[in-house]
């Protein structure tokens, strides 16, 4: 007896799909827009207008007048507050204090201290690989 034809993906709108991205909700490969996603998500996450839809997050921040730069995860090289930090960091240490309050004075002076030229060079850094 031959095996029986798994169905095929019928849901308006993916007719006109690509063959592989129909069918690969019966496949074993996953989906090339988002991996080791549940299949109806990938295919919901590959449309437009899921995947070209704007944050809320970017939304508020973008209506508060400022840019949204959504930056790769944990990658402190790449990152411009964590060069910032350690900027601010490098000045803090170099001030003697006494008190906690001299403490926290010295904090806030090495933060608001960056000069912006200081800042956007920041954006121009690239890590050497040793």
């Amino acid at each position: 007896m031959p095996p029986k034809k798994k169905p095929r993906c019928n849901i308006s709108g993916l007719r006109n799909q690509p063959k592989s991205m129909a069918d690969s909700s019966h496949t074993d490969e996953p989906m090339p827009c988002v991996p080791n996603a549940e299949p109806m998500t990938a295919i919901n996450q590959c449309q437009d207008d899921f995947a070209n839809q704007i944050s809320v997050l970017e939304t508020v921040i973008r209506e508060a007048g400022h840019k949204c730069i959504f930056l790769p995860k944990f990658h402190c090289e790449l990152n411009y507050i964590e060069m910032y930090l350690g900027w601010a960091k490098c000045q803090y240490r170099q001030v003697d204090k006494n008190t906690f309050q001299q403490a926290k004075e010295a904090a806030l002076a090495a933060l608001d201290g960056c000069p912006i030229k200081v800042i956007r060079r920041f954006k121009w850094y690239l890590p050497l690989e040793s």
